[in-house]
């Protein structure tokens, strides 16, 4: 209820929201999001990748262009590309959400 204070158990379990990932739920700090980013001026993708575990793990930060990415980032962008990227734009269960015409905000495996 507004107005009342919180007295949460760790200093983020009040921002934590639950996500559907291959059939099964996690908070968002379990999940780890990949920011894919796409230059429309010179394609280069830049990914920044955001978890609790992702320190110095996952796919490179810069890439060429998109057919560098690892696979599977592939295919979770190109089912997120079919989507319109007019705000607000829906999530797709364990693959991510289209940001805008370049953001892509992907869900790890």
């Amino acid at each position: 209820m507004w107005g009342q204070p919180h007295s949460w158990s760790t200093p983020t379990e009040g921002y934590k929201t639950l996500i559907d990932v291959g059939g099964h739920q996690q908070t968002s700090t379990d999940v780890i999001v990949h920011r894919v980013f796409i230059n429309p001026h010179t394609e280069r993708v830049h990914v920044i990748r955001f978890g609790l575990e992702s320190v110095d793990a996952g796919p490179k930060r810069m890439y060429k262009d998109v057919q560098e990415l690892p696979s599977w980032v592939q295919k979770k962008m190109a089912l997120l590309s079919m989507l319109s990227f007019t705000p607000p734009t829906p999530e797709i269960l364990g693959v991510g959400r289209r940001m805008d015409e370049n953001t892509f905000w992907i869900y790890d495996r």
